[in-house]
């Protein structure tokens, strides 16, 4: 099922401090579907203490990242 965002890749990782520009290429696991990455997002918030920034983006059709979810 294509949600309202449609098909991934997703991508978790950590947001920096202070962080201008989403880079290209940034060591982060990648995800088929948003739940997907909702999921493995919220696990990982949850067994990190203090929890660093987290951030949900999207492979967009001109192949730049688009920032969705924080947390």
């Amino acid at each position: 099922m294509i949600g309202p965002l449609g098909d991934g890749p997703y991508r978790v990782r950590a947001l920096p401090p202070n962080e201008h520009t989403v880079p290209d290429e940034a060591p982060a696991p990648r995800f088929a579907s948003l739940a997907d990455a909702r999921t493995y997002a919220n696990g990982l918030a949850g067994s990190l203490r203090p929890s660093p920034g987290l951030i949900i983006e999207k492979l967009a059709p001109g192949g730049c990242w688009l920032p969705l979810v924080w947390l």
